[in-house]
C-alpha cells in the first residue's frame, strides 16, 4: 500500500513538472509573439513615414520647378524665385516689371538722405504729368521667405546703392540712373525713356511768388509776417528743389503767400548787399559771423522787417508744416 501511494505521488509530481514546463513554454512563446508584433508595427510606421517624405519632396520639387523664372535680360541670369506669398510692394513691382509700357522703378532706402530729397520731386512730376511709378524701400523688401531684396537686385541688375532710378519694360531693364537728380534732369531722364514727351518742364513754382532783391527789400516794409524761401539752383540742387516743392504744396493747400528768392537772378552787387544785410535783420549763425557765409536753402519768417525765425538746410515736409503751425500760419 505504501508503495502504491509513493508511486501515485511520484506520478503526480511528474505531471506537475510537465505542466510547469508547458506553462513556461507558453509564456515564452507569448513573450516572443509580442516582441515580433511590436517590431512589425515599428517597421511599418518607419516605412510609411519614408513613403510620405518621398511624396512631399516630389511635390516640393515640382512646385520649385513651376515657380522659378530665369531672367535672360538681367546682368545676373541666375534663377529667381517668384514666391506665392509676397509683400504688396513686391506685387506692385512684378506688375511694373511685366508691363509692356516703360515704367519707372525707384530703388531707395529709408536711411538715405538723398532718397528723401528725391522723392518729393518724383511725386510732383508724377502728379503733374500723370504717370505711375514704383518706389521700393530696401528695408521693407523681406517677404515671407526673405528673398525679395535679392530678387529685386537680381532682376534690375543693380548693386543696391541708392537712390537708383530704373526704367523697366517687358521684364527688361531699359536704362537706369544712380544718384539724385534735379527736376529738369529727371525730366530729361524720363523723356529719354519714353515716359514723358519732349518739351516737358518743371512747374513746381506755380503757387510760390517769385521775387528779386528789390522785391525782397519791399517786403521788409510790409506789416505782418512774410515767409521767404532763399535758394540757389547752381549751389543747392535736389535738396533745394525738394523743399521748394513742399512749400509749393503748403501755399496751395493753406492759401498762403510764400515768396521765392533765388540767388540765380541776383547780380553780383545784389547778392553781396543781400548777404551783408541779413545780419541787420537778425540773422546770425557761426559761419555768418565769421565768414559772412549763408547756408542754403534758407527759410525765413520775417515780421515787421525782422527775422523772427530762420532755418538753414533742408527740412522734411512734416518739420516745415510743424513750424508753420507753431507760428500760427495755418488757419
Amino acid at each position: 500500500m505504501a508503495k502504491k501511494e509513493k508511486a501515485t505521488k511520484a506520478e503526480e509530481y511528474k505531471k506537475e513538472k510537465v505542466k510547469e514546463k508547458e506553462d513556461v513554454h507558453t509564456e515564452e512563446t507569448h513573450s516572443k509573439g509580442m516582441s515580433e508584433t511590436t517590431r512589425g508595427i515599428i517597421i511599418g510606421a518607419v516605412v510609411t513615414a519614408l513613403i510620405a517624405m518621398v511624396v512631399i519632396l516630389l511635390i516640393l520639387a515640382r512646385n520649385d520647378g513651376e515657380n522659378t523664372n530665369v531672367n535672360p535680360s538681367s546682368s545676373n541670369s541666375s534663377p529667381v524665385s517668384y514666391t506665392k506669398e509676397e509683400s504688396e510692394m513686391m506685387t506692385t513691382f512684378y506688375k511694373a516689371w511685366k508691363s509692356d509700357k516703360p515704367t519707372l522703378v525707384v530703388y531707395a532706402s529709408s536711411s538715405c538722405r538723398y532718397c528723401a530729397l528725391q522723392k518729393p520731386i518724383i511725386d510732383e512730376l508724377a502728379s503733374e504729368y500723370g504717370f505711375d511709378y514704383v518706389y521700393l524701400v530696401a528695408e521693407q523688401l523681406t517677404g515671407t521667405n526673405g528673398t525679395e531684396l535679392e530678387t529685386v537686385l537680381n532682376l534690375l541688375g543693380i548693386e543696391g546703392r541708392t537712390p537708383d532710378s530704373v526704367i523697366v519694360q517687358n521684364e527688361k531693364v531699359v536704362t537706369h540712373h544712380l544718384g539724385a537728380m534735379e527736376a529738369d534732369d529727371y525730366i530729361d531722364f524720363l523723356v529719354s525713356a519714353g515716359i514723358l514727351e519732349e518739351g516737358s518742364n518743371f512747374k513746381a513754382e506755380e503757387n510760390l511768388t517769385a521775387i528779386d532783391y528789390a522785391g525782397f527789400k519791399n517786403l521788409l516794409n510790409e506789416k505782418g509776417m512774410q515767409v521767404v524761401y532763399f535758394d540757389s539752383y547752381m549751389d543747392c540742387g535736389g535738396s533745394c528743389l525738394s523743399e521748394q516743392i513742399t512749400l509749393n504744396d503748403i501755399a496751395k493747400e493753406h492759401n498762403l503767400r510764400i515768396y521765392h528768392l533765388t540767388a540765380n537772378v541776383f547780380s553780383t552787387e545784389d547778392r553781396t548787399a543781400f548777404i551783408n544785410g541779413l545780419g541787420d535783420l537778425g540773422y546770425s549763425t557761426e559761419s555768418y559771423e565769421s565768414q559772412k557765409a549763408v547756408s542754403i536753402p534758407l527759410l525765413m519768417f520775417i515780421e515787421n522787417g525782422h527775422i523772427i525765425y530762420h532755418q538753414n538746410g533742408s527740412l522734411d515736409a512734416k518739420q516745415i508744416e510743424a513750424k508753420f503751425e507753431e507760428l500760427g500760419l495755418f488757419k
